[in-house]
């Protein structure tokens, strides 16, 4: 009998660009929650409309991109939990290790910013300046907490469902 060949995933290609802004905030929100769960995705990035691809870095890399030295140091940079929340009541604790992390920790404990960083769980348009929510998001964009691409954006941070342990509390280190 004849082996067959596995089969290989299709690999996802991911633009930033402004006019593919919806598929593209909808894949980090998949992407998010893959990396949540510590499931793999194969797929490959055209990195060039993204300013600060560091603000990514908490997520699964892409498997090959256009700018190979971004990449290389984002697989070298990666693990699980470097940005990551805690919900407890009336408030998020949000940590954030990623490379160039001004803060390291930001609570949200104002009902509408915690109400706006829920609402971005799910790919959402920007509001308009005269919005009420719109100092929220700002926030939030300003802390790297959104993604923004073509006047949508999504929430970075995931919940953790599973406790990221040094490799020196296993006794490996």
């Amino acid at each position: 009998m004849a082996k067959t060949a596995p089969r290989t995933a299709e690999i996802r290609q991911v633009s930033f660009a402004a006019d593919r802004a919806h598929e593209t905030v909808e894949f980090v929100r998949s992407l998010r929650e893959h990396t949540a769960h510590a499931r793999p995705v194969l797929w490959r990035a055209d990195l060039s409309r993204l300013p600060a691809p560091r603000i990514l870095f908490h997520l699964a890399p892409p498997t090959q991109a256009d700018r190979s030295t971004t990449v290389h140091t984002w697989r070298e940079t990666y693990r699980y939990g470097l940005l990551h929340y805690r919900r407890g009541p009336g408030f998020l604790i949000v940590r954030d290790s990623r490379p160039g992390a001004v803060r390291k920790e930001i609570v949200l404990d104002r009902p509408e910013s915690v109400g706006v960083f829920d609402h971005f769980a799910h790919p959402r348009p920007l509001p308009a300046a005269d919005h009420p929510s719109y100092p929220s998001v700002q926030n939030l964009l300003t802390d790297g907490l959104l993604l923004a691409v073509g006047g949508l954006a999504v929430a970075l941070p995931y919940r953790l469902h599973r406790l990221p342990l040094p490799i020196e509390v296993l006794g490996h280190g």
